[in-house]
């Protein structure tokens, strides 16, 4: 019982790892494209994202 759970806890935390190490190459691909000029309903439509979230995205990376 005790292995299950454990076992069950790293399936847990591998998988978020994965899904933030997503997220960060979504967040790269969005400030690498709004630096070479795109729109944000570029950005949106490139990443199936709302401009929003985009631009959320790009002030928290201009500090």
């Amino acid at each position: 019982m005790v292995g299950q759970v454990l076992e069950y806890e790293a399936k847990t935390i591998r998988n978020q790892g994965r899904a933030e190490g997503r997220l960060e190459g979504i967040r790269s691909v969005i400030i690498q494209m709004y630096r070479k000029g795109f729109t944000l309903s570029q950005i949106a439509a490139a990443t199936d994202m709302e401009e929003n979230e985009i631009q959320q995205i790009i002030d928290k990376e201009q500090g």
